[in-house]
């Protein structure tokens, strides 16, 4: 049940959790439980997997699917993680996955294909290096908010939505479509990791990418960042019982490397040691900022209101107080559970 050939342990139980009606979307909507999903490459995290097995699900309830002896008139090129409630959230490493699926997608095109790319909307800046590739071998990019918008563009229907406008089956024959799921070729780490953006728009200069959401105790925990320009920069983190605290790698250079991430630099964070989940449970926060103008983003206006919601730290003989609101709408969120 979800294995595939090669031995996944994580995925098996992460595609198991996703077919459930208790914690996933399949089985409640479409009504069967799960298949085999054989992959090329191990994938040992992340959710970018997601939006391409639930198309696949929906081809498959609708008999559209292609399987072996079969000819697709369409491919779908798919990464992103589908929330409970069928939003498309955003995943890490698209600028990777497309660079290195360019190729085979454009191929397909040329053998007459229809083929689409379908992408989290807050990742569409991460294609904006191909779209003109893109454009030139006619292969359609979709920037997607909810499942919906890509079952529309491959005349689906949700199962709750169909049976809301009380529509029969239609019984015409459809097109049959092969699913490419967008999930790298190369390693796991490029194709399975699950980034949240800073959604400051294309201007932000620092993407924070944590390789999932739900962590327990005792578990090694580690993120990357990821600089559009040179970049002095700190890490703020809110624990689950609200408390602030300021990683400064002019202080922590052992855990976080150079003070300034170059642009273009990836950083896997801590560099040079291990960090461990510790309780409690509960929700966190953890944002990377480039130090002053994004801390003056973050700050409050000398006129708002100062309610204890809001936090405070010093930096360099600076006082800084941050909206929360404001650090809400940029911070990556994450659960820690018990084991």
């Amino acid at each position: 049940m979800g294995a595939s050939t090669l031995h996944n342990p994580q995925l098996d139980k992460a595609y198991s959790d996703f077919i459930a009606p208790g914690t996933g979307v399949i089985e409640r909507l479409f009504r069967h439980g799960s298949f085999r999903l054989e992959v090329s490459q191990e994938i040992d995290h992340g959710s970018s997997w997601q939006l391409g097995a639930f198309i696949a699900h929906a081809l498959h309830a609708a008999g559209r699917l292609a399987e072996k002896g079969h000819r697709a008139d369409t491919a779908v090129w798919a990464t992103g993680e589908v929330r409970y409630d069928l939003s498309v959230a955003p995943v890490g490493h698209v600028d990777d996955k497309l660079r290195l699926s360019l190729q085979q997608l454009k191929m397909r095109s040329a053998s007459g294909e229809r083929v689409i790319v379908a992408l989290p909307r807050d990742n569409a800046h991460d294609a904006a290096n191909w779209l003109g590739d893109l454009g030139a071998a006619a292969i359609k990019v979709l920037a997607l908010d909810r499942v919906s918008e890509l079952m529309s563009a491959l005349g689906l229907k949700l199962p709750m939505a169909a049976a809301a406008s009380d529509e029969g089956a239609s019984a015409t024959a459809r097109r049959r479509m092969l699913l490419y799921a967008g999930l790298g070729v190369s390693t796991a780490c490029v194709g399975a990791a699950v980034a949240i953006a800073l959604t400051w728009g294309d201007d932000r200069p620092i993407v924070l990418t944590l390789p999932k959401t739900q962590y327990v105790i005792g578990e090694p925990f580690a993120f990357t960042l990821r600089a559009n320009r040179d970049c002095p920069f700190l890490v703020l983190t809110v624990d689950a019982q609200g408390r602030p605290k300021l990683y400064d790698p002019a202080v922590e250079g052992a855990f976080m490397d150079d003070v300034v991430l170059k642009a273009r630099e990836r950083r896997r964070i801590p560099v040079s040691c291990v960090a461990v989940v510790e309780p409690p449970t509960g929700t966190y926060q953890i944002a990377a900022v480039c130090t002053r103008e994004e801390l003056a983003r973050l700050g409050l206006p000398n006129a708002s209101a100062r309610n204890r919601r809001n936090f405070g730290f010093k930096h360099q003989d600076a006082a800084y107080t941050i909206d929360r609101d404001a650090f809400d709408k940029v911070a990556v969120t994450y659960e820690v559970r018990e084991r």
